[in-house]
């Protein structure tokens, strides 16, 4: 990635939905990417962005789950999207690094995100 600070914006939309955009500090009209909390079914994508994928992460050791919706800028290399999502990841969930994980996709696609 370049030398710019990747900046993570959280914020809770009027429905209160937890949405999370991310840019570089030097340019924060370009979204780079945009994760969403749970989404509910009549959610508006942002239409700027491509969807990647559903992730379920496991929440706390309770077995509470959060589902993370992924869009992407189209305009950026996999490469480059692929540190962002894992950046976005390190900041947002905090404790997995110190878990043992394992991730597998479901039957619909989802990949899903397991203590082991």
């Amino acid at each position: 990635m370049t030398n710019n600070k990747l900046i993570f914006k959280k914020n809770i939309n009027n429905q209160g939905i937890p949405i999370t955009n991310c840019f570089f500090d030097d340019d924060p009209e370009n979204i780079l990417a945009t994760m969403v909390e749970d989404v509910p079914e009549n959610f508006q994508e942002p239409l700027y962005l491509q969807k990647s994928i559903v992730v379920s992460v496991p929440y706390n050791d309770d077995g509470t789950r959060i589902e993370i919706s992924i869009w992407f800028s189209p305009n950026e290399s996999n490469e480059k999207m692929s540190e962002v999502i894992q950046s976005y990841f390190d900041w947002r969930f905090k404790n997995l690094k110190d878990k043992n994980t394992s991730m597998s996709f479901d039957d619909n696609g989802k990949l899903v995100l397991n203590f082991n």
